[in-house]
């Protein structure tokens, strides 16, 4: 007697943060870490077509080297079977085979076949005590640059290529909290964002001021919803 194989499948969105020493991997690197992990905790994933067949798996918003995130999502069409998909027991599944630095937050099923687009972020810069002092000059230039109707910096991709990026446009508010802490909230478009580093030399800042990593956070997606 012949098993029937399931062919539809579903979107599974898995949020997760990522912490400590994996801050490190760069987005391709991140990729193929979850790609190992699905494969390892046994979930039935889909794959490409072709010679060289890829699982549907997807990052929607790359990462910063060297920043910590809290709520970024992983992507990934897996096959659902005849009944219901089990989501709490896919999530130990998965968090069973993460390396340390990586959790799981959620799990959900996507109603559409889309990936969610980040649509905001939230940057976090926690000021080492020593230096409360500059929160004057820090607050000055924040006011400074949310004043102006553009600020225009230029990237480098290479020595050969400069791009010139009005970052003004993605910049949505600059809060500053008790103990030193700044937040930046940042708006993400079709045309790209603003970077950390630009951020961080707009306000005057650079990593030995700070007394943990940065750390990106309050995502905002936009994707159908399983209701």
């Amino acid at each position: 007697m012949q098993t029937e194989v399931s062919t539809e499948t579903i979107l599974l969105l898995v949020k997760f943060r990522i912490l400590g020493a994996l801050r490190y991997l760069s987005h391709a690197e991140r990729v193929t870490m979850f790609q190992r992990c699905f494969v390892r905790a046994g979930i039935e994933i889909k794959y490409s077509e072709g010679f060289n067949p890829r699982q549907k798996l997807s990052l929607p918003l790359p990462g910063s080297v060297g920043v910590e995130s809290d709520g970024d999502l992983a992507c990934i069409h897996i096959y659902s079977g005849k009944e219901n998909v089990d989501l709490e027991r896919i999530g130990r599944q998965i968090s069973n085979q993460m390396p340390q630095g990586c959790e799981v937050i959620d799990i959900e099923i996507c109603a559409g076949t889309k990936s969610p687009i980040a649509e905001q972020v939230s940057y976090i810069f926690d000021l080492k005590t020593g230096i409360i002092h500059q929160i004057v000059d820090i607050r000055a230039k924040a006011s400074e640059f949310l004043a102006k109707d553009s600020l225009v910096v230029k990237r480098f991709k290479d020595e050969s290529s400069v791009k010139e990026v009005d970052i003004r446009k993605y910049l949505e508010n600059i809060e500053f909290t008790e103990g030193g802490r700044v937040k930046v909230v940042c708006k993400i478009t079709t045309e790209g964002s603003v970077r950390v580093d630009e951020v961080m030399e707009v306000l005057g800042l650079d990593f030995n001021m700070l007394k943990s990593p940065v750390r990106r956070t309050d995502i905002k997606w936009s994707y159908l919803r399983k209701t």
